[in-house]
C-alpha cells in the first residue's frame, strides 16, 4: 500500500499509524486454525471503537452484547458464513493531553487501538483520520472546559 504525500502528512499531524492490514481472505484460507490477528481483533471487539466494526461488518453484531469475548473461531465461522472478504486494518493514534486549545503533549506510550473495515486494502484511510481527528478534538474540547 503506497500512501501519497498528503495522506502521510495527514497522519503525521494526527498522530496516527496503521500497525497492519489483514486481508480476510486468509479466513478462508485454513478454516481449522484462525490467525493469531484473528484472535487479537477478537479480544479487542469492545469498546466504542468496536461500533465502526459492527456497523461495517453486521455478522459480528450478535457479539456486541455478549458477556465474554468471542472466541476467533467464533468470530471467523461468522465471517465466512457472511462471504466477507475485504481487509481489517488494525492502527493507533497518540492520546493527547491538552494544556489549552493550541497546545498539547502525547507520544506513542500512551496510544488508543482501533480496528477498521475496509472492502479495498487503499480504502479505510479515511477512518482512522476521522476517528483520530474526533477523539483529539473531544481532549481539545475537555482542555476549553476545564
Amino acid at each position: 500500500m503506497d500512501l501519497n504525500e498528503k495522506t502521510r502528512d495527514t497522519l503525521f499531524e494526527l498522530g496516527a499509524r496503521i500497525n497492519a492490514v489483514y486481508p480476510l481472505v486468509a479466513v478462508l484460507c485454513d478454516m481449522d486454525a484462525a490467525p493469531q490477528w484473528l484472535e487479537d481483533f477478537a479480544e479487542q471487539l469492545d469498546g466504542s471503537q468496536a461500533e465502526a466494526v459492527f456497523e461495517a461488518l453486521p455478522e459480528l453484531t450478535r457479539f456486541a452484547e455478549a458477556a465474554v469475548y468471542p472466541s476467533a473461531s467464533d468470530v471467523a465461522d461468522a465471517l465466512i458464513f457472511a462471504r466477507r472478504t475485504g481487509y481489517l486494518r488494525h492502527a493507533q493514534w497518540c492520546i493527547r493531553e491538552y494544556i489549552d486549545q493550541d497546545t498539547y503533549y502525547g507520544g506513542w506510550g500512551y496510544c488508543r487501538l482501533a480496528w477498521f473495515y475496509a472492502e479495498t486494502v487503499e480504502a479505510g484511510i479515511d477512518q482512522l483520520v476521522s476517528a483520530a481527528s474526533k477523539a483529539h478534538e473531544m481532549c481539545r474540547t475537555k482542555a476549553g472546559a476545564a
